[in-house]
């Protein structure tokens, strides 16, 4: 057997034996071959062959893959695109996610260019990078936003309101004598002291309002399209209801208290001047007398 055919009949083998096929598809996008390929997942069926991509798959999965074949032979070097097969329901993502690497082929002159795809499905590392990015952005006590999180947000909705001209607030929260929850009655005390203000303020929220906690007993409130005087109001009734909720342990009923600190953003300031503010009447409520809420 001469080296050619040995070397011919491995790389077919090596082709069999992909967990999933081959597609050679040309320069116009149209399917040309299925080779080899254990898995017929995302059409990997030889019924696609003389079908173009937009027959296929969606239209902007077939626009996105055609662009990066085009790429591919235009530059002479690999392309890799990853791209969603599947329907979104109630909001979540439903499909399968695939990754396709694509190489030119080496072809005759005056021939339509080629070019070999083979495509894997990469679901389960999106979802984990889903997971990991959701992590990244979550208080892992509360299961509220985090200080990361809500500044990301928090710049986000500057530079809307600064586009939009409308008015939101800030309001900046401290659970009262927290240090002193923690000394006297121990971290899971604490802890579910702050798990509980956390659902209390949340009752009190909108939807489109957004709750994070910030540090130790500190939570940050954005009261979205809402002016200062129903800010104040808002805070005002967390304060009430927080007050007036018995905080239950074993065997011993704690009073809960909430000092706080609103402010009304002011076109042209940065993110970090608002906290400042916040954070400048949030201080004045803790030194006047606990559960307070002042207004800068």
């Amino acid at each position: 057997m001469s080296q050619e055919v040995l070397d011919n009949s491995v790389l077919a083998a090596a082709i069999e034996a992909l967990a999933t096929p081959v597609f050679v598809v040309d320069e116009e996008g149209r399917y040309v071959d299925v080779i080899g390929g254990m898995s017929r997942d995302a059409g990997a069926d030889a019924s696609v062959v003389g079908r173009r991509l937009h027959e296929v798959l969606p239209a902007e999965v077939a626009e996105e893959l055609l662009h990066s074949i085009r790429s591919a032979l235009s530059g002479d070097t690999p392309q890799v695109e990853e791209y969603q097969l599947g329907s979104s329901e109630d909001g979540e993502e439903s499909g399968r996610w695939y990754q396709a690497r694509i190489a030119p082929i080496a072809g005759e002159p005056g021939q339509p260019r080629q070019v070999a795809c083979v495509t894997v499905d990469i679901t389960e590392r999106k979802q984990l990078e889903q997971q990991c990015s959701t992590a990244a952005g979550t208080d892992p006590l509360t299961g509220l936003a985090n200080q990361r999180r809500f500044m990301d947000i928090l710049e986000d909705e500057v530079a809307r309101s600064s586009r939009y001209s409308e008015p939101f607030c800030l309001l900046m929260l401290e659970l009262d004598h927290f240090d002193t929850i923690r000394e006297h009655y121990g971290d899971d005390a604490a802890d579910r002291s702050l798990r509980a203000l956390a659902r209390l303020i949340r009752q009190e929220l909108r939807h489109s309002d957004v709750l994070a906690r910030l540090e130790d007993g500190e939570f940050g409130v954005l009261l979205i399209n809402t002016p200062l005087r129903w800010g104040l109001e808002v805070g005002e009734r967390i304060r009430l209801r927080t007050a007036r909720t018995p905080f239950n342990l074993p065997g011993r009923m704690l009073q809960l208290t909430v000092s706080g600190g609103v402010t009304e953003f002011r076109q042209g300031e940065s993110p970090s001047a608002l906290l400042w503010r916040a954070e400048e009447a949030l201080y004045k409520s803790g030194a006047d007398s606990d559960n307070r809420i002042s207004v800068a």
